[in-house]
């Protein structure tokens, strides 16, 4: 029982994946998708590869904040970069991001010399922040979405989901402050004072939503350049726009790297908006999981060639 479990877990977000690109490729035109997939000009690509490591490098200075706050000592950016690179590949071979996230907490607490109690909650934090990021840019980017035509049926859901998903947050952010419940384990007190520390303050709160906002621009620009290396009039106003709701698409974990549920709302949002085809949106939203491969490809040989080893514990040797 137990092993089919364990198969039903990891053949489900496949299945899952399969299920809705199937759906799609069954009502869109297949030819004209792959048509514009084969396409895309290799500067193009490769520019947008080029972007999408800059948003892996403002996203590893994220999580080399974190693990400071909590740590409590340096921390080299170097093999934390590695680390955000392996992860983005790691999605593509385990089932489920939230496994490649266990294994990016795994190898953090071998290579950065921290305990692995410390490495699961920088992940975890890590992943907060980032989520808290994105529903903020999907707001902020709400009547830009509705400037550009979107139907009020795909906006109103979109605000209602993000508004609630911020305020569940926050919410657990103040119980997770209240002495009662710190007192009941290390590990909520050490969460609590990591986001405190974070994001407790203006200044540090402006630093993260710069990182997000940075992130974002950097993923439109990908989405930008491939959109133009395809051949599909999509201007960087409309890609900015519509990024954060892409990248939360394709943050559920219960798609595989994010593929499927990725291609419904690139269809649903810049398809209904009039931005593109629905055969060029699903050919674009295909593209930025190709890009989303090639980019944590230097994590792999990173590892590969042994490279990415244990912080000196002397800062001096940093």
């Amino acid at each position: 029982m137990n092993i089919a479990i364990r198969v039903v877990r990891r053949a489900l977000p496949l299945a899952l994946a399969a299920a809705l690109l199937g759906a799609l490729a069954y009502h869109l035109d297949v030819h004209e998708t792959l048509a514009r997939l084969g396409a895309i000009a290799p500067l193009h690509l490769g520019a947008a590869v080029a972007a999408t490591f800059v948003a892996v490098v403002i996203s590893a200075v994220r999580y080399r904040l974190v693990l400071r706050s909590l740590s409590r000592q340096p921390v080299a950016f170097r093999p934390v970069l590695e680390l955000n690179l392996f992860s983005v590949f790691a999605s593509h071979l385990a089932p489920m991001g939230v496994l490649a996230d266990t294994a990016r907490a795994g190898l953090g607490a071998y290579v950065l010399g921290i305990t692995p109690g410390t490495s699961a909650l920088a992940v975890v934090i890590d992943r907060i922040l980032a989520l808290v990021g994105l529903l903020i840019c999907a707001v902020i980017a709400l009547p830009a979405a509705a400037s550009y035509g979107t139907p009020r049926a795909l906006l109103l859901p979109t605000a209602v989901g993000a508004a609630l998903a911020l305020a569940a947050l926050a919410a657990g952010l103040l119980l997770a402050n209240r002495p009662s419940l710190r007192r009941r384990g290390p590990w909520l007190n050490r969460s609590a004072d990591g986001l405190v520390v974070l994001v407790g303050s203006p200044g540090p709160a402006a630093t993260q939503l710069g990182l997000a906002v940075g992130i974002s621009a950097a993923i439109a620009m990908m989405t930008w350049l491939l959109a133009h290396g395809m051949r599909i009039p999509l201007d960087f106003g409309a890609a900015l726009t519509y990024v954060a709701f892409i990248q939360i698409a394709q943050a559920i974990p219960f798609f595989y790297a994010g593929f499927g549920i990725r291609e419904v709302v690139v269809v649903a949002f810049l398809g209904s908006a009039g931005l593109a085809t629905e055969p060029e949106a699903m050919a674009l939203s295909v593209g930025i999981g190709m890009v989303n491969l090639l980019v944590g490809l230097p994590g792999v040989l990173l590892f590969a060639t042994l490279r990415l080893v244990r912080q000196p514990s002397d800062p001096a040797e940093r």
